[in-house]
């Protein structure tokens, strides 16, 4: 598989996870991969929820040194960093 399509696997199943956690965004509502998640209704509180759901989904430990904004920025900042640490593995 190209890196692209992994790419776009990784997107479309993190976008599931995510819909639990993006109040502002409506069920049948496109989640945009370059949208703010913040501005999406993102807390700190459910940004650690969220992350404790990707773990478990991807088979994933995220380092201390990825629990940064940057990185649960948008879904395809956090897309790039699963697809790192499935690489890594």
């Amino acid at each position: 598989m190209t890196s692209a399509i992994l790419s776009t696997d990784t997107e479309e199943r993190l976008k599931g996870i995510l819909r639990e956690y993006l109040p502002l965004v409506a069920d049948d509502e496109e989640i945009a991969v370059e949208a703010d998640l913040t501005d999406l209704g993102l807390d700190s509180m459910n940004a650690v929820n969220l992350m404790l759901d990707i773990e478990e989904e991807f088979e994933v430990s995220f380092p201390e040194s990825m629990l940064n904004a940057e990185v649960f920025y948008s879904v395809s900042t956090l897309a790039k960093a699963i697809q790192s640490l499935i690489d890594a593995k």
